[in-house]
C-alpha cells in the first residue's frame, strides 16, 4: 500500500484503516472532515457508505519527516465495476511530513475509482501532498480531497491529473483557525477525449488566514478541462487574504 524504506519512519504510524478504528486519531477524524449530505458530495457518501479499507497514516507531535511517503493502491481488480478506497492522514502538533499519493493504471484495465482522502492539520503541522493521477486511459477517477487545518498549520497541495478518460478532483479545504494557510496548485494534461475537472473549495473559517490558488491546463486533441474555485471567507474571518 506505501513505498518507501521496509518500516515506517520513527513518529509515523502507517496502518490498514480497517485494522485502525479503535485508534483515538480515527475516532475522532474518520469521516468528519469530507464534506457531506449535500447532492455535490454525493461520491463522498457514497465512499463513506460503502469503503471497507485503506490507509491511515498518523504521525506524531514535533516529527519531522524527511522523505517523502509514497501510497500506491493497487488498481481496482478487472471485472470489480467501482474500487472504494478511503484515506485518513492526521498530522499532529509542530510536524512535518510530505506524501505523494500516486495512483496508476496498468493500460490495460479499465476501472472507476472512488477515493476520499481527509488530511487534519493540527497547530503548527506542516503538511505537503502531491495527487498523481496516471489512470488508463479508458478509466473513470473520482476523487475528494478534504482538510481541515488548525492554528498556524500550513498546508501545500500539488494535484496532477495525467490520466483517466474522466478524472475529478474535489478539495475542499477549511482554515479553521486563525495562522492558517493554504497552497493549493494544479496541472491538468490531456489529450484524446479525456475530460478533467478541478473543483476547488476554500473556506475561511477563522480571521488572519491566508489560502493561494495556481490551476493550470495543457490540452489536446479534442480533451477539456474545466477549473471551478470557490474562495468563502466567513462571518468574522477578518484580515483573512486570497489569491487565485
Amino acid at each position: 500500500q506505501w513505498v518507501g524504506t521496509d518500516h515506517a519512519p520513527e513518529g509515523v504510524v502507517i496502518a490498514d484503516l480497517s485494522a485502525s478504528l479503535g485508534h483515538p486519531a480515527v475516532s475522532q477524524w474518520l469521516g468528519r472532515v469530507a464534506p457531506t449530505s449535500r447532492p455535490e458530495n454525493a461520491l463522498s457518501d457514497r465512499n463513506t457508505g460503502l469503503f471497507e479499507s485503506g490507509l491511515f497514516v498518523h504521525v506524531a507531535r514535533n516529527t519531522t519527516v524527511s522523505d517523502a511517503i509514497v501510497l500506491s493502491p493497487e488498481t481496482p481488480r478487472t471485472g470489480v465495476s467501482e474500487g472504494i478506497e478511503r484515506c485518513l492522514v492526521v498530522a499532529e502538533a509542530n510536524s512535518d511530513v510530505t506524501l505523494v499519493h500516486r495512483f496508476t493504471g496498468d493500460g490495460s484495465t479499465p476501472c472507476v475509482r472512488n477515493v476520499v482522502a481527509e488530511v487534519v492539520a493540527m497547530p503548527g503541522a506542516r503538511v505537503r501532498y502531491v495527487w498523481l493521477q496516471e489512470e488508463a486511459n479508458e478509466s473513470f477517477h473520482l476523487a475528494t480531497f478534504a482538510a481541515r487545518l488548525h492554528r498556524d498549520a500550513r498546508l501545500e497541495a500539488h494535484t496532477l491529473q495525467l490520466g483517466a478518460a474522466l478524472g475529478r478532483f474535489d478539495c475542499s479545504v477549511r482554515m479553521v483557525e486563525k495562522g492558517a494557510s493554504c497552497q493549493i496548485n494544479g496541472l491538468c494534461s490531456g489529450d484524446r477525449r479525456r475530460h478533467l475537472d478541478c473543483n476547488i473549495d476554500v473556506h475561511h473559517d477563522a480571521g488572519h488566514t491566508d489560502s493561494q490558488m495556481l490551476f493550470k491546463s495543457i490540452l489536446d486533441d479534442h480533451a477539456g478541462a474545466v477549473f471551478r474555485g470557490n474562495v468563502l471567507i466567513h462571518e468574522g474571518a477578518s484580515k483573512s487574504t486570497s489569491e487565485q
